[in-house]
C-alpha cells in the first residue's frame, strides 16, 4: 500500500481560529490587521482626552524623576572621579599647603604691585 501524505497545517491567523489566510476575505483581513495594531485602543484614548492628559502626566512625572535619580547617579560618580584625581594630583605636587604658598605668593605680588603703582 503506498502511504499517503498528510498535508501540513495552515497556520491560523490570531483573532479568526480555524481559517488560514488563503480563505480570508479582504475585509477579513483588514480587520485582523486593525485587531493587531491595536488601533480601537487608540481610537478609545482619543475619544477620551482627559485619560490621554492623565497618561502623558503620569509618564512625564515618571520620565523626570527617572532622569533625576539617573542623573544624581552620574554625577556623584563624576564627583567622585574628580576628586580622586584632584587628591592624587595635590598629593603628586605636595598637597594643599603647596598651593595655598604659590596663591599667598601671587597676592603677595599683585598687592606689591599695587602699592607701587599708588605710591609712584
Amino acid at each position: 500500500m503506498a502511504e499517503e501524505q498528510i498535508p501540513e497545517p495552515v497556520p491560523e491567523i490570531p483573532g479568526l481560529p480555524g481559517l488560514p489566510d488563503d480563505k480570508l476575505s479582504a475585509a477579513q483581513k483588514v480587520a485582523v490587521f486593525l485587531t493587531k495594531a491595536r488601533l480601537d485602543e487608540y481610537i478609545d484614548l482619543m475619544n477620551k482626552p482627559w485619560r490621554l492628559i492623565w497618561l502623558n502626566f503620569i509618564s512625564g512625572i515618571a520620565r523626570g524623576v527617572g532622569m533625576v535619580i539617573g542623573g544624581g547617579i552620574i554625577a556623584t560618580i563624576l564627583i567622585l572621579v574628580a576628586v580622586k584625581m584632584l587628591s592624587a594630583m595635590l598629593h603628586h605636587v605636595g598637597g594643599l599647603p603647596w598651593v595655598g604658598d604659590q596663591l599667598a605668593d601671587a597676592i603677595a605680588w599683585i598687592l606689591s604691585a599695587i602699592n607701587q603703582k599708588q605710591g609712584g
